[in-house]
């Protein structure tokens, strides 16, 4: 057979017949299996955040990050104090992490756009993290937006005196 001649035997007209049947099946089962995943939500990054005794600041929860970390430096002895308020329909839970990211403290369940407040002493000095997230967490049906305050319960005392200079006296001997 030269190039140009055309082959006309049955068996390889199956046997191409069936090839094309097989690309088509492929690519069904392809179309099948990746589309679901390729419609699922897209998975949002999670805020991670340093922040400070006395700061206000807002964020949201989504199904694809259904929490977010906020880092403080506490010292011991500091009583902080976390409110989160949530709104468009979250229902807000707070956690508290240790340095060694183990949960020490949890807010009771809040109701969808309300607010909830946690206080925890803390035990040694590092850093921290709050864990700003709905109730329920991953199973948890609530989305929206929320805002965080950290504040700080027990503020070291400050000497508020204007005065730079102690009073001091020396005794003195009488010399004569």
């Amino acid at each position: 057979l030269s190039p140009k001649q055309t082959y006309n035997d049955p068996m390889h007209k199956q046997t191409r017949l069936h090839m094309s049947f097989k690309k088509l099946a492929l690519t069904v089962l392809f179309l099948l299996t990746a589309l679901p995943v390729m419609a699922q939500e897209p998975v949002d990054p999670v805020t991670v955040t340093e922040i400070a005794y006395g700061a206000i600041d807002q964020d949201t929860i989504t199904d694809g990050a259904f929490y977010d970390w906020w880092r403080v430096q506490a010292t011991a002895g500091d009583v902080m104090v976390v409110d989160m308020g949530g709104s468009e329909g979250l229902a807000p839970l707070i956690g508290i992490l240790d340095v060694g990211q183990n949960l020490v403290a949890r807010s009771q369940d809040g109701e969808p756009n309300q607010s909830v407040t946690l206080e925890y002493t803390v035990p040694a000095d590092g850093q921290y993290t709050i864990v700003a997230t709905r109730v329920g967490n991953q199973e948890g049906t609530t989305t929206g937006s929320y805002a965080i305050r950290l504040r700080l319960a027990n503020p070291a005392a400050e000497n508020h005196s204007d005065d730079q200079y102690v009073d001091v006296t020396f005794p003195c001997e009488d010399f004569q």
